[in-house]
Parts: structure tokens; C-alpha cells; sequence
């Protein structure tokens, strides 16, 4: 018994429980920001997606935003974006602009009849974007996901 309150004893001294060690570790994980600027040519609300992977590396809605247009913006035809408070990870950012008010793309025969983009241009034909064309690492604050909505 004796021993093992020694053991105890210098476990503290040399820097404590290894499960509190653990937890600071982990506490030190930074959030990261990813953010850009979209640009378009119409005035219309613009719909912006962050797009994380589920388990069956699928896209799924970490976070979603939807940015009404003031006149200035309208003028100038690009604003900035950003999304703030996240874990480190794998992301895809993808957006469109709801021409017609109803808040949902609106897709015909050949595709989107609104303006779209994805961060990183994944544009394939005949089909959406798969989670991995638009994906990208985050690691550290990502400032430049620029979307051109056409």
C-alpha cells in the first residue's frame, strides 16, 4: 500500500493524472474559420452551404446561410462570407442565388436553372458535385473559398 501512494506521489509531481493531460490537450485544438467572396450578377438572395462529411463520407449541412442583398451589395456584385467556430477538418462550401424566391434551387433537365458555384469549381455534367470534387482540408483558417455564382 505504501508503495503504490509513492507511486501516486510522483505521478503528481511529474505532472499529474495522465487523464488530465489528455483533456488539455485536446482543449488546445483551435477553431478555424472558411471563408471568401462571392460574386454575382443579379440581386437576389444568395443561399451559402458548408458541407461536412457523414459516416458514409456523404455531404451533410454543417451550416447553412442565407444572405439578403442591400442595394449596395446589388451594385457591387460581391460581398464577403465567413464561417466561424470550427473544428478542424474536411469541408466543401457550395451556394446559389434564388432567383425566383422560393428558396430552393431549381433544377431543370440540364441542370440548375438558377446561378450556383462551388468552392473549388467542381462542375461535372449531367449530375451534381460529389462531396469529395468539392472538398478541402482545414486545417487552419481557409480566407480565400471565392464563389462565382453563374
Amino acid at each position: 500500500m505504501r508503495m503504490l501512494s509513492g507511486l501516486c506521489l510522483i505521478s503528481l509531481l511529474l505532472g499529474g493524472a495522465p487523464e488530465s493531460n489528455v483533456a488539455e490537450r485536446n482543449d488546445v485544438i483551435r477553431a478555424v474559420a472558411i471563408g471568401g467572396e462571392v460574386r454575382f450578377n443579379k440581386n437576389a438572395p444568395i443561399f451559402l452551404r458548408l458541407l461536412e462529411p457523414d459516416e458514409a463520407k456523404q455531404e451533410r449541412v454543417a451550416r447553412e446561410r442565407v444572405i439578403e442583398l442591400s442595394g449596395e451589395d446589388a451594385a457591387r456584385g460581391a460581398i464577403r462570407y465567413e464561417f466561424n467556430g470550427l473544428q478542424p477538418g474536411r469541408y466543401a462550401v457550395k451556394c446559389f442565388q434564388d432567383t425566383n424566391g422560393n428558396g430552393k434551387l431549381d433544377v431543370g433537365m440540364f441542370g440548375p436553372k438558377e446561378p450556383w458555384a462551388t468552392f473549388r469549381l467542381a462542375r461535372p455534367k449531367l449530375r451534381a458535385p460529389r462531396f469529395e470534387e468539392m472538398a478541402f482540408d482545414a486545417s487552419q483558417d481557409v480566407t480565400d473559398a471565392d464563389l462565382l455564382l453563374r
